[in-house]
């Protein structure tokens, strides 16, 4: 009763002239009320006010926006919504679309719709006029994400690369031949390296199942992966019997995780289990049962240490491959430097036993990763290197053994001026060498990725 007299009273306050002891409010005056009665935490008046103004003019911006706004705040959602959409409508200039974008989040959030708040903020941050409203819509779209118990990360890249088959740099291998002993071989066709371009998509999916406080969360995780190949016309010289469908690679995963934090300082850990499936060249290559378990301890001033161990049973579809157990066992380090950049040192030892001694080894691998703080030209900038080795138990020679030495670096560029609803093009220049023993395993990729990210 209280909403509805007060509606009438101010319909009736802009209507009359007033008397000598009344002065009719203007709609401005009426739009500062209501705006001071939402600031003073009294949003039935400031509604009352706002339907007013919206029964005067359904055009007014700044009505439609005190509309959403008291309605969001006394949970009367229809007329909220009804408020947030006249108001994205409306808006006119990058001030008033970042307001309407925010208070439409708001909304959508306080309904439990987190994705369409989500993308809201982006609107928001999209538009947003200045460098600190845009860190505001920044926050929030941190608040809300991080209350979504679904999250969805989808990635894209297109690049041409030197090595799509994993084939030899060299123009011959060494092979022990029954009759003939052991024989320096001409390679030819997919057995060397053959150029193209690859188009790589992916999606990562995660339902929050769980979550007894933001320390302990469950989460259901599926991943879906597909990286397809076109042969350059080089490649097709050397093989031409080949297609780039016969290399493309696609993977399914669906995995549990649990995370956590224990203990003070704070020692963040985390357990998975996954199945999944790969498939090459489209048809069924391996599937596998995989688990995992990591444990980080907080040293202080941004420096932490991790422990993992992992162990994957994987059973061979395909007479390519075969049926292997193999574990992992690691140790990494995280810092903050001090001019706030990322560094990562990661050591792995790994080793796998299979049906095929061929396929058997123990080795090791190392990573190094420095993100730094600030742009440079304009340009978020990332480096990588990696190396490792491997020791087989059998080579293509009896009684010599097979070691494989692997390098690689790249570097990661965000172009942050082409930034777009909170997304990033990137350009990622890699490289990778594998030496070997033998030379049908010595290999050089060289590649030059174009993809899109998230900005947070």
């Amino acid at each position: 009763m209280r909403r509805v007299g007060l509606a009438a009273l101010a319909g009736l306050m802009l209507a009359t002239g007033g008397g000598a002891q009344e002065r009719a409010l203007s709609p401005g005056q009426l739009r500062a009320e209501a705006a001071r009665a939402l600031q003073l935490g009294r949003p039935q008046v400031a509604l009352s006010y706002a339907q007013a103004l919206v029964a005067r003019d359904g055009e007014d911006f700044d009505a439609q926006l005190l509309r959403a706004r008291s309605a969001r705040d006394l949970s009367v959602f229809d007329e909220a919504r009804a408020g947030a959409a006249a108001a994205r409508r409306l808006a006119e200039g990058d001030e008033q679309r970042f307001a309407a974008a925010l208070v439409s989040a708001q909304v959508a959030a306080s309904q439990g719709h987190h994705m369409i708040g989500q993308l809201r903020l982006r609107q928001a941050i999209e538009a947003a006029p200045s460098p600190a409203l845009r860190k505001v819509a920044e926050r929030d779209f941190y608040y809300v994400r991080a209350r979504n118990p679904w999250g969805v990360n989808l990635s894209f890249s297109v690049a041409p690369v030197s090595n799509i088959n994993n084939g030899s740099k060299k123009t011959t291998g060494t092979y022990e031949l029954p009759f003939f002993g052991v024989v320096e071989a001409e390679l030819q066709g997919s057995a060397v390296a053959l150029s193209g371009t690859e188009v790589k998509g992916g999606l990562n999916l995660r339902y929050r199942l769980k979550e007894t406080d933001m320390r302990h969360q469950t989460d259901l995780l599926l991943t879906l992966s597909q990286a397809d190949y076109t042969l350059s016309e080089d490649a097709k010289d050397k093989a031409p019997g080949a297609e780039g469908s016969d290399f493309a690679f696609g993977l399914a995963q669906l995995g549990l995780a649990h995370r956590g934090l224990s203990g003070a300082p704070q020692r963040p850990y985390q357990v998975m289990l996954a199945a999944g499936r790969t498939w090459y060249g489209g048809d069924p290559y391996t599937s596998y049962v995989d688990g995992t378990a990591v444990q980080g301890f907080a040293l202080g001033q941004g420096r932490m240490v991790q422990l993992s161990a992992g162990l994957r049973q994987q059973e061979a579809e395909s007479t390519a491959t075969a049926d292997a157990t193999s574990w992992r066992a690691g140790a990494g380090w995280r810092q903050t430097l001090g001019a706030g950049h990322d560094l990562t040192l990661d050591l792995t030892r790994l080793a796998s036993q299979s049906d095929a001694a061929s396929l058997d080894y123990a080795g090791w691998s190392a990573a190094a990763g420095l993100r730094l703080a600030e742009p440079v030209l304009g340009l978020g900038i990332e480096f990588g290197l990696t190396a490792g080795r491997k020791d087989f138990s059998s080579g293509p020679v009896a009684g010599e053994q097979r070691s494989d030495h692997s390098f690689g670096a790249e570097i990661t560029a965000e172009i942050r001026q082409l930034d777009y609803y909170g997304f990033l093009p990137t350009v990622t220049v890699s490289g990778q060498r594998v030496e070997s023993d033998f030379g049908q395993y010595d290999a050089d990729e060289l590649g030059l990725r174009l993809g899109l990210r998230s900005a947070f």
